[in-house]
């Protein structure tokens, strides 16, 4: 999960203030978010639904708010549901920066820590929301849930792959193909951002392509 960005105008749709997943509501949130779910960073084609990031059920009155309409694929939606209103708002604030993204390939499962501190409100509700979508709520996952570790887990380890091939081996070729993997338009960024600061050749060389949707680290 990181920092998205999101256009200041909004759809014309909205202007009615009844309807909140209009054509043009859709379109631009797939342009907006590159395509991928605001929560798991996973590309969405045609399984996809319009989350509201504070909750219709609790906050009836933001149902067609531009500013609380994100692009979310349908797992994540499921997920999240009216159960998380105070997560992370990924509207402005580096979300790869504020918690740790990581994979213990020995437990085979995906770790999220926030900061000592926690001044930032929401991170323990976002990382609660963020275990729940990778590791599944029970210690043994569910098929929907293993189906989409295994997606992500697949990925990831590629990645990690592009990088230790640079760092044996550092070529413009090996280094391309790390920095294409690192576009905001790709998968997983948020722990992608953490494999490239635990090393300090890889914060040198990539971390400047890892400023997505934001103007400095």
């Amino acid at each position: 999960m990181i920092q998205i960005y999101k256009s200041s105008t909004s759809p014309k749709s909205l202007d009615t203030g009844t309807q909140y997943n209009g054509q043009d509501v859709q379109e631009q949130l797939l342009i907006d978010q590159n395509s991928k779910c605001y929560i798991c960073e996973k590309k969405v084609v045609t399984d996809y639904h319009i989350d509201h990031l504070l909750s219709q059920a609790q906050h009836s009155d933001k149902t067609t708010d531009w500013s609380n309409l994100l692009l979310t694929c349908s797992y994540c939606n499921q997920k999240k549901s009216n159960a998380y209103d105070q997560i992370i708002n990924p509207l402005g604030h580096p979300i790869e920066t504020f918690i740790k993204q990581k994979v213990d390939y020995q437990r085979n499962v995906a770790i999220f820590e926030g900061p000592d501190d926690r001044e930032i409100v929401g991170i323990d509700e976002t990382i609660k929301l963020l275990s729940s979508v990778f590791n599944g709520k029970t210690p043994a996952r569910q098929v929907r849930e293993e189906k989409f570790y295994e997606y992500f887990f697949h990925r990831i380890t590629l990645f990690q792959k592009a990088c230790n091939q640079f760092l044996a081996n550092k070529t413009e070729q090996h280094k391309r193909i790390v920095c294409e993997l690192l576009k905001a338009d790709q998968e997983f960024l948020g722990f992608k951002y953490w494999i490239i600061q635990s090393n300090q050749t890889l914060q040198k060389t990539f971390l400047s392509f890892c400023q997505w949707n934001r103007d400095e680290i």
